[in-house]
């Protein structure tokens, strides 16, 4: 039988815990200092360790002779950041003087959009162009589109072939799909999935699979700042703080000074401060920020955003600031995902109800004794703050915020040859994601795939049903 390679702990041999019985995988070199999360995971071990040869460890939880031979991909769960979009926090138009193209991508759509035409409120803050705030644009309609097709590449076959290259009919492959997006105002989201579901499922179908929406009230892909009015509270604190470590960053104040001397060279441009025509951006406080005045400015995040924005649309960053310094504030602002989602009781309030429904899903996928709904794709369309959490929840978030069309995959497996037995693997953006050894995951190191039981123990303590979640959120708890 084929063996993988296990990373070995002590010699030849490796030093098991029972309970968690962690045969270990290194991830990449970063080293998620949360010690909430890493400490209830250390209190699920039971600390008695024995010791087990590695080809037992194989033949125990892998005891298969490759993943094409012997596995089958029954279910993919795929949570997409839209596509490239237009900055939420509208920059006036010295820092930001080029238009923002959002005409629809029609050679992909087929539909004419000239047919109807639309008027956006006026707030002062207008972008330059067709678009409105956070919206998708052409180039990120292209990117969705391109996401799609190479998702269709990785996965079409895999999941709806029945006898060599002869797949499923269309109607049974869209009853096999769930896709589902946020309700956002500028509805990047539903169109980043359009696009994507059109680059997937091909162009010119005659339908498409229903995409879902939850109304404000129930909305899982994000924390809800303004339903879990806790959850805001903490978030807002968080943001504060991290305001506040950015004054005594030598590198985000050289670049605020820089920025400062721009505005108050266009003074006389400077928008006063007004009403919003508007609410704030339904995901609240991370996107609510409107760069008007002075004291905006020292909201990095609100001008990462909208730099990223800029630099991928091809415009000129505002005058006097540089690529590097914007690879800096996006690397202080990455750093910041640890502190804005960390904390066990956080991340059930912003993530618990998804995570559960994620896990709800599989299990329903390998129980075979009910008539249960099998599921073979699922697509959820988010944004950066829904990655994020569930990095975080996973202990695999690397410090770098998720840049636009990001995909989090969740692949589950049956072994062929013993029915019963499950494995997950997680992919980000292309890449098999690997636990930290430090972490105790019983994970196969050559292929990632993990054990279902273990994936479940794993995000058991973060799972939350919505009478929990309300319970959680009430302010005075």
């Amino acid at each position: 039988m084929h063996r993988h390679y296990f990373k070995t702990i002590l010699g030849t041999t490796t030093t098991l815990l029972a309970g968690s019985l962690g045969y270990f995988a290194k991830n990449s070199e970063h080293d998620n200092n949360n010690e909430e999360n890493n400490s209830m995971r250390n209190m699920m071990n039971v600390n008695h360790s024995f010791m087990i040869q590695a080809e037992d460890v194989q033949e125990h939880y892998f005891p298969f002779r490759s993943e094409s031979e012997d596995l089958e991909l029954i279910k993919v769960q795929i949570i997409n950041r839209h596509g490239a979009r237009t900055p939420i926090n509208s920059l006036p138009n010295y820092i930001d003087s080029t238009p923002w193209k959002c005409l629809p991508f029609e050679s992909i759509s087929g539909l004419d959009y000239g047919k109807f035409n639309t008027i956006f409120e006026k707030d002062g803050l207008d972008l330059l162009g067709n678009c409105m705030k956070g919206q998708l644009t052409e180039a990120g309609a292209i990117q969705m589109f391109k996401v799609g097709e190479h998702l269709r590449e990785v996965y079409f076959k895999k999941l709806f072939a029945i006898d060599g290259d002869k797949v499923m009919d269309y109607k049974d492959i869209i009853n096999s799909m769930y896709v589902r997006s946020s309700d956002i105002r500028s509805r990047r989201t539903e169109f980043s999935l359009m696009y994507l579901l059109q680059g997937f499922l091909g162009s010119n179908q005659a339908y498409y699979p229903t995409i879902h929406m939850y109304e404000e009230a129930r909305e899982t892909l994000y924390g809800h700042f303004k339903v879990c009015a806790k959850l805001g509270g903490i978030i807002s604190q968080r943001i504060k703080k991290l305001n506040e470590d950015g004054e005594h960053d030598a590198g985000l104040q050289d670049i605020k000074a820089r920025l400062l001397d721009l505005f108050y060279a266009n003074e006389k441009n400077i928008v006063e401060e007004q009403p919003q025509s508007q609410p704030p951006h339904e995901k609240g406080l991370l996107e609510s920020k409107q760069i008007r005045q002075v004291r905006d400015f020292p909201q990095w995040e609100s001008l990462n955003n909208a730099f990223a924005g800029m630099l991928f649309h091809g415009h000129s960053l505002p005058k006097g600031i540089t690529e590097a310094d914007y690879d800096y504030i996006n690397k202080r602002v990455g750093a910041s995902g640890f502190v804005l989602f960390g904390g066990m009781d956080l991340l059930r309030m912003n993530n618990g109800m998804l995570v559960k429904e994620l896990v709800d899903s599989m299990k329903k996928s390998i129980d075979t004794s009910k008539d249960l709904d099998r599921r073979r794709l699922e697509i959820y369309l988010g944004h950066d703050t829904t990655l994020i959490p569930l990095l975080v929840t996973l202990n695999l978030y690397d410090g770098v915020w998720p840049p636009f069309a990001s995909t989090l995959v969740f692949e589950l497996y049956v072994n062929k040859l013993k029915r019963g037995q499950h494995f997950v693997k997680i992919v980000f953006n292309d890449k098999i994601m690997h636990f930290d050894a430090k972490d105790s995951i019983i994970q196969d190191a050559k292929s990632g795939l993990v054990p279902f039981e273990e994936f479940e123990r794993i995000l058991k303590p973060y799972m939350v049903n919505y009478k929990e979640w309300k319970e959680l959120c009430k302010v005075n708890k």
